[in-house]
């Protein structure tokens, strides 16, 4: 008899019950969706942190890469001119351009040094293009005399240093081609 009683006051009440627990469990099941929704964000955070952390790294290293790629081209420019003298034993013009054309980008890519040094250098290819001139435009008859014979001494001294700087280039780029200090994102 008790359990009819018990059975009676719910259907009496349970216009007001099944709102309430309904409520309840809405309310629980809401509750609980956050705080995993919660987690999920901040674990999705930290995998977002961590992506854009290495893009990051591999942004730096791709720049690195860069600027080490366009030093290499400008110091092979140098030697591809110096190895170009030393087998013609004369400068030529369009070599000179060429040169003058894959070092245009210097200034961005080094220290001052490396600039006076390049002016230096050009200097002293300018001048053998003009003693090479020179030497050319004068007859095969008149190659006797002393100003055939200075001007080739002055030639070979020019191409003896022009072919002799691809050592003091190695030391003075020597810095600027160090790949070790490329950062290693660990």
């Amino acid at each position: 008899m008790e359990g009819s009683v018990f059975w009676a006051y719910v259907k009496c009440q349970a216009y007001w019950i099944i709102p309430s627990v309904t409520s309840f469990a809405f309310a629980l099941t809401t509750t609980i969706l956050i705080v995993c929704q919660s987690k999920w964000q901040k674990l999705e955070k930290s995998r977002n942190s961590t992506f854009i952390e290495k893009q990051s790294r591999l942004q730096e290293t791709q720049v690195c890469i860069d600027l080490m790629q366009n030093r290499l081209s400008y110091y092979n420019a140098y030697l591809t001119l110096i190895s170009s003298v030393a087998l013609a034993g004369k400068a030529i013009v369009s070599d000179l351009r060429i040169f003058r054309a894959s070092t245009i980008s210097g200034p961005f890519l080094f220290g001052q040094e490396v600039i006076s040094y390049q002016k230096k250098f050009e200097s002293t290819v300018d001048k053998l293009i003009i003693i090479s001139k020179k030497i050319e435009s004068i007859n095969k008859v008149d190659r006797e005399c002393d100003e055939f014979v200075a001007l080739s001494d002055d030639q070979y001294n020019l191409t003896s240093e022009i072919t002799q700087s691809g050592t003091d280039l190695n030391i003075l780029m020597r810095p600027y081609l160090d790949f070790s200090k490329i950062s290693q994102g660990k």
